[in-house]
């Protein structure tokens, strides 16, 4: 990687929506593989010097923080996008009707983020509640840093913002083994 001066590489993670949810053959990472690349990151001496200069991969970034409490895990506003069609969404994956922005190509720019501003006041405090009401969330040892995970992929995968994330049960197995790992 170096000889090829590549400055930084970030691994996303399948997010079953739109074209993905069709093809069947697409799949989030296992729990057995969430394990094994946390093993090479603890075992690895020179993948984790890599890693820690290049890497940006989900469940090595969740292990990484799992004790940094997280008060919004999903900001949800803090990066819009607009569609081709020029409808103005506040984040890729949380598309709603209710929180979208038509025809922001023939307005100015303040007045959409005035617009949006109005709009998206809500989502925060939708988010910072909605841990809250997660039956999933309950018990489990990452709620101060996962908060219930992405509310854009909550919705994107199930259609409903107010659920856990996908990668829910990969979080879990990340922060299980950074206890079991910690008392070693």
């Amino acid at each position: 990687m170096d000889d090829l001066e590549i400055g930084r590489i970030a691994s996303g993670t399948l997010v079953r929506a739109d074209r993905a949810s069709e093809n069947h053959n697409l799949t989030l990472p296992t729990p057995l593989q969430v394990e094994e690349m946390l093993e090479r990151f603890q075992g690895d001496k020179a993948f984790r010097e890599r890693y820690e200069r290049i890497g940006n991969i989900a469940c090595l970034e969740w292990l990484k923080g799992r004790s940094t409490p997280s008060t919004e895990n999903c900001r949800c506003i803090e990066n819009p996008y607009i569609k081709a069609n020029g409808t103005m969404c506040p984040c890729t994956m949380l598309p709603v009707e209710k929180f979208a922005i038509p025809d922001v190509y023939n307005h100015p720019v303040e007045e959409i983020f005035y617009k949006a501003l109005s709009l998206w006041a809500e989502l925060p405090e939708l988010n910072r509640r909605r841990v809250k009401s997660l039956k999933q969330c309950t018990n489990c040892s990452g709620i101060a840093h996962c908060a219930g995970g992405c509310m854009g992929r909550a919705y994107a995968a199930s259609g409903d913002p107010m659920t856990v994330e996908d990668r829910c049960a990969l979080r879990k197995v990340v922060y299980r083994w950074k206890a079991l790992n910690d008392e070693l």
